[in-house]
C-alpha cells in the first residue's frame, strides 16, 4: 500500500476490479441481442464542468454507486472515438492509450446484456491530457458503451447509459492492469455525449439543456502542475479538499445550491448571460476557491488575476473545469486572440481554442452485418 492508497482508504475510495458489474441495470435493457453490424464507430464531444450543486456529494458515494453532486457543463468539440468490431475475444488494441478504462466499459456493457461474443475495440481521446477537467475518462466510457450498444442493436436504452456508467465507474492506475480506482461520476459526461450543448444534470439525470450560442467559443489554458494518474489525482483531491468541504458545511452547501438554482433558471430561459453571471458568483466565493488552491497551490490568485485581466474583453464565463487545473473562458469568437494574450501574460502557455459542441454522439457504420 503506497501513500496514495492510505489517503484513499481513509475516505473509502476503493479499487474496482476491471470488468466487475457491481450495479447492473434493473430495467431499460434487453437480453435479446441482435447483432446489427460488424463494425461501428462512435464519436462523442467532451464536457467542460462549470458548476456543482451539492458539494458534499464529491465526498460521499451513494449506496447506488454514483456521486450525486450535480453539475452544469458545456459541450466542447474535443472528441472521443471508439471503433468496435466483431472479434473472437474481447480485445482492446495496443493503440488505445487508456486500455484499462476501455476494457472495463466494454466488459460491463456486454455483461449487462449477457453478450458472450468477442469484440475488437480501439478508443482514444482527441485531447492529449488526462485529469485536467476535460471529461476525457468518462468520454471513453461513453463512446465505448455507445458503439457496442449500437453494434448489438441497441439492447440498452441510451438514456439509461449515463447512470449505469456512473454507478460502475473507475479510472486507471498506472502499472495496474487488473484494477481501477473509484472516482466521482454523476453521469454528466455521458449525457453530454448524448446531447451536446449546455446541460444541467442532477442525480445522474438530465434536467435541462440549452444550445450554446453560435457566436461563442472557448479558450482553455492548462497551468503547469504535476499530472498524476487517476489514483494520484484522486489522492490529491481527497487529501487536499475533502476535510475542508466537511468543515465548511452547511454554509458552502447552501451557497452552491442557491447559485445552482439561479443557473438552472437561466438555462431554462436559454439566457447565456445569466448562466455566466452565476458561474462568476460561484468562482468569486473564497471558501470554494480555496479548495482548488489546496490541490494546486497558487491557482486561486492566478485565476482571479486572469479574470481581472480579461475583464475589458467581457468574457461570458470563466471557470476551473471539474477538479482542475484547466481554466476555461467562454467568449465571443472574435475575442479569442485577446483572451489568449491574457493567459500568456500570466505564464499559461498550453492553450486550446476548440469549438463548442451542440450535438451529441455521431455514428459511422463501417461494416454491415450480412
Amino acid at each position: 500500500m503506497d501513500e496514495h492508497d492510505k489517503v484513499l482508504e481513509e475516505w473509502n475510495f476503493k479499487h474496482v476490479k476491471i470488468g466487475d458489474l457491481v450495479y447492473p441495470l434493473a430495467d431499460g435493457f434487453s437480453n435479446k441481442v441482435t447483432v446489427e453490424y460488424k463494425r461501428v464507430r462512435a464519436s462523442v464531444p467532451g464536457r467542460l464542468f462549470a458548476l456543482f450543486k451539492n458539494i458534499k456529494g464529491l465526498v460521499e458515494q451513494e449506496p447506488t454507486g454514483e456521486f450525486n453532486y450535480g453539475e452544469v457543463s458545456f459541450g466542447v468539440n474535443l472528441r472521443t472515438h471508439a471503433d468496435v468490431s466483431l472479434y473472437d475475444t474481447l480485445h482492446v488494441t495496443e493503440s488505445s492509450r487508456r486500455a484499462s478504462i476501455v476494457r472495463h466499459a466494454a466488459e460491463i456493457t456486454r455483461r449487462q446484456v449477457k453478450y458472450s461474443g468477442g469484440l475488437l475495440i480501439e478508443a482514444n481521446n482527441d485531447f492529449p491530457y488526462r485529469h485536467v477537467g476535460s471529461g476525457s475518462s468518462a468520454a471513453l466510457y461513453t463512446a465505448t458503451a455507445l458503439a457496442i450498444n449500437k453494434l448489438l442493436g441497441e439492447p440498452i436504452q441510451k438514456e439509461k447509459l449515463p447512470r449505469f456508467l456512473a454507478q460502475n465507474y473507475g479510472e486507471e492506475i498506472d502499472g495496474n492492469h487488473e484494477n481501477l480506482i473509484t472516482v466521482q461520476c454523476t453521469g454528466g459526461t455521458s449525457w453530454m455525449g448524448l446531447t451536446g450543448g449546455i446541460i444541467l444534470v442532477d442525480k445522474s439525470q438530465l434536467k435541462h439543456r440549452m444550445a450554446i450560442p453560435e457566436e461563442l467559443g472557448y479558450v482553455i489554458g492548462v497551468p503547469d502542475y504535476p499530472k498524476p494518474d487517476a489514483k494520484g489525482a484522486m489522492a490529491r483531491e481527497a487529501g487536499g479538499i475533502f476535510q475542508d468541504i466537511l468543515d465548511k458545511l452547511p454554509e458552502m452547501d447552501r451557497f452552491h445550491r442557491e447559485v445552482f438554482h439561479d443557473v438552472e433558471l437561466a438555462i431554462k430561459d436559454s439566457d447565456i448571460i445569466k448562466v455566466g453571471k452565476g458561474i462568476y458568483n460561484a468562482f468569486s466565493y473564497d471558501p470554494f476557491m480555496q479548495l482548488f488552491d489546496n490541490m494546486f497551490p497558487g491557482i486561486k490568485v492566478l485565476f482571479w488575476k486572469l479574470r481581472t485581466l480579461m475583464q475589458k474583453h467581457s468574457p461570458v464565463a470563466t471557470f476551473i473545469s471539474s477538479a482542475g487545473p484547466g481554466i476555461v473562458t467562454v467568449c465571443e469568437k472574435y475575442k479569442e486572440k485577446e483572451i489568449m494574450d491574457c493567459y500568456e501574460k500570466l505564464g499559461i502557455d498550453y492553450l486550446l481554442t476548440p469549438e463548442p459542441a451542440n450535438n451529441g454522439v455521431q455514428y459511422e457504420i463501417l461494416e454491415k452485418n450480412g
